[in-house]
């Protein structure tokens, strides 16, 4: 990989090794590559080192075959040449496995795309389909020179310790790609859950081992591989395990290392079938399956799956209803007598890959928007259709308990009944279309995390979060006569208080939200004047789906469904999540009421993703492009428009960030879309001055007053935009790099966000208006808007002039017309 590529390093080597020399390069690439610099660094940079470090794995054996063989698999599939696992240091990226690229098995880390999978909060592969059209990596020294990457696809290797990532299993080619589908990306995120089980697998082996030749009076503490995975403050605080947990679940102040994931690995065989063959053809077996089967992979992988197995009564075209839907189904199986002499019986749960998971403890990862469907007419065309018609194989005996089944990835088909509508449109304070899930329906899947705190205020001057919901806004009752077919795709994302599913509604693809509320479905009464405390995700259901604006994500329906507690800890057991939540949710086990939405589809994602990308550049390739002012004042416009019909309604956002701002494709303008605002979760209706409330939403986004005094106005929403504007217009993340806690920190003691000097004036008065200290010093959402307006118009009015000047010029000659002002800039209105 030219410069940036190391060879095989001495086992063990602390530091990256030193890089070849460079080859030669053209004076302005050489510029370019000094001048680059790669991903900002995590804010949990040092626990997560710690944690990677500390399972040994960093300069350990290439390879070995588990390892080659998916990334091997991966190359074929995707029918590209390069495919690594790659796990992320301070300094560079080690390659576990590595395909495609000779005997290197190291970068430099700022060089490094998988270091980027790393930043976000909530986990997702990241996509780079031209590496030349994206600011991140245009001008990345193995972009401009060898290998000359211009695909990437990247998965995040998420620890089962705190969610942290290692690194990436990732997909890279030499030309772009834009014909991949999220559901072929899901299967990439599969086999990066069995490479985290593969390497955990080494670590837990040996915590075991440890913990049978000390006894019980090791204490645990002592294997931990950091104090940060501890909850307790005290690292002095020691917990004795019971030999048979120790190393697998996490001790009760949160010491333990938490690998059930790495636990599948010896009790979950795995394989992978192409089901459109006529046998089934093996390509992929893990060592569980070799160790339940007594099949190696190598000698699997060369055969079908009915040439393995047989089962009575049963073959290729029993299935083919559920594969032609590509729906889950299991299957009672035998060895072929050629294997096996004496009668067993397994159970074989088949998912399909472009949709399901591999089971067990997995973490879930999201796909971005921007990915197309395999059902989209609008999909670019490919060579690549093969994972429609794979499948992952869970093995399990015949007389083991089964798994709760993880419905919501597994493309159930959920009908929904509504009642049919009224004569004329019922006006209520709150009213709900409530539905009920028909008998043999499936649970819409994994739910993350209980609902957020109580929403609505009373009116008034003051009132603490919601006791009761009254408003001045009447709320028109959703009345369809029905919608069936609710179709459940790959994950787009999720965040504390629900996930958000692709989805099919009748052919129509829409965002599918899923979240749970902790109160019963049967006290829900639509005589009701108000909303008790704890059904925000019902709040946030009736909220939205009564909102109507075009800069407003559209909200088509909502329903509900009773989720029972043993439903709940299915899906806080399969999220592994920290050791204090799920005993907390344990305990609690509250009736809970499952939502969902079905809303209009973003097809372009959030708004911060655009950012980083440089769409709002006027050079979006290049690390070096200035801000396009029209693009960015015609987003601010859309913005600031949404708002201001909320404000409009006695509704208070709550938690604007760049990430629920979504972008939809749109030919009305020359950006290619438009902006919409998401996600009511933490949305308040409040008539009066303000409310109190412990509920808080993202830091980077937060004003000091609800920092500091738990206080929320409609002037939160004013900052959260001022924070926006600057996202925009410099072209990254607020606060970059820094802790949620500092961020806190910052903006409570009165440190602001600083434009650049270039600002064009008007645009950092307005910016810097929103994000005053005192909330009584900020525009309303009135004014912004009609400010943005103002200078939109003047830089329209003013590029027109320049643009017609210019004409004039270059249709004159050298002897007539008129030269074109050397001042006559669109920024100019602003000085």
């Amino acid at each position: 990989m030219g410069q940036a590529c190391s060879k095989k390093a001495a086992p063990r080597a602390p530091r990256a090794a030193a890089a070849p020399a460079p080859p030669q390069q053209p004076e302005d690439e050489q510029q370019a590559a000094f001048a680059y610099s790669g991903a900002p660094t995590p804010f949990n940079e040092t626990e997560r080192l710690s944690l990677l470090r500390a399972l040994g794995v960093l300069d350990s054996e290439q390879g070995p075959s588990q390892f080659d063989a998916i990334t091997k698999l991966l190359c074929a599939v995707f029918n590209v040449p390069i495919a690594l696992v790659s796990l992320v240091d301070e300094e560079r990226q080690w390659f576990k496995s590595v395909q495609g690229l000779g005997n290197c098995v190291q970068t430099g880390r700022d060089e490094s795309f998988c270091a980027w999978t790393l930043l976000p909060e909530s986990p997702y592969v990241l996509i780079v389909e031209d590496a030349r059209e994206d600011k991140r990596f245009a001008n990345n020294p193995l972009v401009i020179g060898p290998p000359s990457i211009r695909f990437y696809a990247g998965a995040p290797l998420i620890s089962s310790a705190n969610s942290y990532r290692y690194g990436t299993l990732c997909v890279i080619d030499t030309k772009p790609h834009r014909e991949f589908a999220a559901e072929q990306y899901n299967m990439l995120i599969q086999f990066a859950e069995l490479c985290v089980r593969e390497i955990e697998k080494d670590k837990l082996t040996t915590l075991q081992k440890l913990v049978q030749t000390s006894g019980m009076g090791r204490s645990e503490a002592s294997l931990s591989p950091l104090g940060s995975v501890r909850t307790s403050p005290d690292p002095s605080v020691t917990v004795t395990p019971s030999p048979s947990t120790a190393a697998v679940e996490p001790a009760s102040n949160g010491t333990g290392w938490r690998l059930t994931r790495a636990a599948d690995c010896f009790r979950e065989g795995v394989l992978l079938v192409n089901v459109g063959t006529p046998s089934w053809h093996v390509l992929y077996t893990n060592e569980a399956f070799t160790a339940a089967s007594g099949i190696q992979r190598e000698e699997a992988t060369r055969q079908g799956f009915w040439e393995l197995f047989s089962a009575q009564d049963a073959g290729p075209a029993s299935f083919q209803e559920a594969v032609s839907g590509n729906e889950p189904f299991s299957t009672s199986v035998a060895l072929q007598p050629t294997y096996s002499r004496m009668p067993r019986t397994l159970v074989v749960d088949f998912r399909p890959a472009a949709t399901g998971q591999v089971g067990g403890h997995s973490q879930l990862v999201g796909i971005p928007a921007t990915a197309p469907s395999m059902s989209d007419s609008e999909r670019p065309s490919g060579p690549l259709t093969g994972p429609t018609h794979f499948y992952f194989g869970i093995l399990r005996a015949d007389s083991a308990p089964r798994d709760a089944p993880s419905m919501a990835n597994s493309l159930p088909t959920i009908r929904l009944e509504v009642p049919a509508a009224a004569s004329q449109p019922a006006t209520f304070p709150f009213a709900y279309a409530t539905s009920q899930f028909g008998s043999g329906s499936m649970s819409p899947g994994q739910q993350r995390g209980s609902a957020a705190s109580t929403a609505g205020g009373a009116p008034g001057r003051a009132s603490m979060d919601s006791n009761r919901s009254g408003h001045g806004l009447p709320f028109k009752r959703a009345m369809p006569s029905a919608f069936i077919d609710v179709r459940l795709g790959p994950l787009i994302g999720r965040g504390a208080y629900g996930r958000v599913y692709r989805g099919s509604w009748n052919g129509n693809t829409v965002a599918v939200k899923v979240l749970e509320t902790t109160e019963a479905l049967e006290s829900l009464d639509e005589e009701s004047e108000g909303l008790p405390p704890g059904k925000s995700g019902i709040f946030e259901a009736v909220l939205s789906s009564n909102l109507s604006h075009p800069n407003i994500v559209h909200t088509y329906q909502y329903a509900f469904r009773p989720v029972t507690p043993d439903d709940s800890e299915d899906r806080t057991s399969s999220e592994s999540k920290s050791s204090d939540l799920s005993k907390s949710r344990s305990a609690v086990a509250k009736p809970a009421t499952e939502v969902w939405l079905v809303s209009e589809f973003c097809n372009r994602g959030p708004l911060l993703t655009a950012i980083e990308r440089g769409a709002f550049l006027t050079q979006p390739s290049s690390q070096y492009g200035q801000p396009n002012l029209i693009a960015v004042l015609q987003t601010l416009q859309e913005i600031a428009a949404a708002l201001q019909y909320l404000h409009r309604s006695d509704v208070l956002h709550g938690d604007l960030t760049g990430g629920n701002v979504l972008l939809t494709a749109s030919d009305k303008d020359s950006r290619g879309f438009t902006a919409k605002v998401v996600d009511f979760g933490l949305s308040r209706v409040c008539s009066g001055d303000y409310l109190r409330t412990r509920t808080l939403g993202c830091a980077e986004y937060m004003p000091p007053e609800l920092i500091t005094e738990g206080i929320l106005t409609k002037a939160a929403d004013v900052y959260a935009f001022g924070v926006i504007t600057w996202e925009i217009y410099v072209g990254r993340r607020a606060w970059d790099g820094l802790k949620p806690t500092e961020v806190l920190r910052k903006v409570a003691s009165n440190t602001k966000l600083g434009f650049p000097p270039q600002t064009p004036h008007r645009l950092k008065v307005l910016g810097d208006r929103c994000m005053e200290y005192a909330p009584a010093a900020r525009p309303t959402m009135e004014e912004v808007l009609a400010e943005v307006n103002s200078i939109l118009s003047d830089t329209m009015g003013i590029l027109q002039q320049f643009l017609a000047a210019s004409s004039s010029a270059g249709a004159g000659g050298e002897g007539g017309g008129h030269a074109a002002p050397a001042m006559l800039q669109p920024s100019d209105p602003f000085q």
